[in-house]
């Protein structure tokens, strides 16, 4: 069985940590339409989205430069097709939900900083219509990789438990193990 290098399954769960702490702050937050500057918990809520969308980046370059191992032998076309798409789709959300993200806070007029310290200039002017939208798109794409996580996930477990193949493995297991 080939599994992922290393870099790549650091880079997965780099994501994965990023994803769960930036939903978790997500899912604290203050309704957004009534704050007019960002809050504590937000800004920490834009400094996860920029982290996840460095690390997407970082990890779309990598795996552009180190292909994913092939699929196992036997598995159907169909399992191929969902599985291609969903690790595609991910990949596009987890890079677009952040710039859309950011957007909507440039179009607020609110200040970005990594962390309070590195200042993460507008995408777009204050008041931009376009920048307004986004809240829409920011909100309906950040559902759409909570149901895509929850394909992948619940792909995984069904690999383990019940196609008890290795597909699984190949994300968890060290190369020398």
């Amino acid at each position: 069985m080939q599994q992922y290098n290393s870099v790549s399954k650091f880079l997965h769960w780099l994501v994965v940590f990023l994803v769960v702490v930036e939903f978790l702050i997500a899912w604290t937050m203050p309704g957004l339409r009534f704050i007019d500057h960002p809050t504590i918990l937000i800004s920490y809520h834009f400094s996860f989205g920029v982290a996840i969308l460095l690390v997407m980046i970082i990890r779309l370059l990598w795996r552009l430069l180190h292909p994913a191992p092939p699929t196992l032998i036997g598995t159907p076309i169909w399992q191929n097709l969902i599985a291609h798409a969903t690790h595609y789709l991910l990949y596009l959300l987890l890079i677009v939900t952040p710039l859309v993200g950011w957007t909507w806070a440039s179009a607020r007029g609110w200040d970005i900083n990594l962390f309070g310290f590195i200042p993460i200039p507008p995408i777009v002017p204050a008041g931009s219509e376009q920048g307004m939208i986004a809240g829409t798109l920011h909100k309906t794409f950040a559902t759409l990789i909570l149901f895509l996580i929850a394909l992948h996930i619940g792909a995984a477990l069904f690999h383990k438990f019940i196609l008890k193949d290795s597909i699984m493995q190949r994300m968890l297991r060290s190369p020398n193990v």
